[in-house]
């Protein structure tokens, strides 16, 4: 354990080879101590200067581990910003801000195919009942079915918003005000709700990663405050 004098030198070189003043310094050392080592904050420090000199001088490579929920944390804090930022200002531009949002959690193809599906392909599987048709749309070889429904979505309102963060998160937005809720069997079924010309935002969201939604729900709220 060192004297205080000697404490408060090595606070002084500490200091200069950090960038910082003596007093922040000093104000957390002693939150890195334990009781064997009282000291343990100049140890930190050292072995991280001795090991970056030792890599540069001896080409010694480090391998630098994170915990499961401090990945999580960084994650978020880094990448779900530049997600949610990315959304908002997706709406901003298409001036959809004004508009009821509503945040919906589920795969890609589930809701556009819950609203377009059964219009646009009844006539082309006379003999299917709904269920039957959705059936019909996951398998591999009906390629052609999906990109039809897909066709009729992107000119009733839905806009896909590939993700470029890093969270690998890609979002859909279904502007209720372009869909026709006499042919859409789930905005018939809504319409009352989706009359007012609401729009859904559709992302697939696991539990894990419920931050996501908070973090974009608050981006939302407050750049609603900002220009409604």
């Amino acid at each position: 354990m060192l004297e205080q004098n000697e404490k408060e030198v090595a606070i002084s070189h500490v200091s200069n080879i950090l960038g910082r003043t003596f007093s922040e310094i000093n104000s957390i050392y002693d939150q890195f101590a334990v009781l064997e080592n009282p000291d343990r904050f100049l140890h930190i420090i050292y072995w991280l200067g001795k090991l970056a000199i030792d890599e540069v001088v001896y080409n010694n490579k480090r391998t630098i581990t994170f915990s499961p929920i401090l990945r999580e944390r960084l994650g978020h804090h880094i990448y779900g910003e530049i997600w949610a930022d990315n959304i908002k200002n997706a709406l901003k531009e298409l001036n959809l801000l004004q508009r009821p949002i509503h945040i919906i959690s589920a795969n890609m193809h589930s809701v556009m195919n819950s609203i377009f599906a059964v219009p646009v392909l009844k006539s082309r599987l006379k003999d299917k009942i709904d269920i039957e048709i959705y059936e019909e749309l996951s398998k591999s070889e009906n390629d052609v079915l999906r990109k039809v429904v897909k066709e009729r979505a992107d000119r009733e309102g839905m806009l896909f918003l590939p993700d470029t963060s890093g969270t690998n998160i890609d979002v859909q937005l279904f502007d209720t005000a372009k869909i026709d809720p006499e042919t859409s069997t789930l905005v018939h079924a809504l319409k009352e709700n989706l009359t007012k010309k609401n729009l859904l935002i559709l992302l697939w969201i696991m539990p894990s990663e419920s931050r996501l939604m908070k973090r974009l729900t608050s981006c939302l709220n407050r750049l609603k405050k900002m220009y409604i």
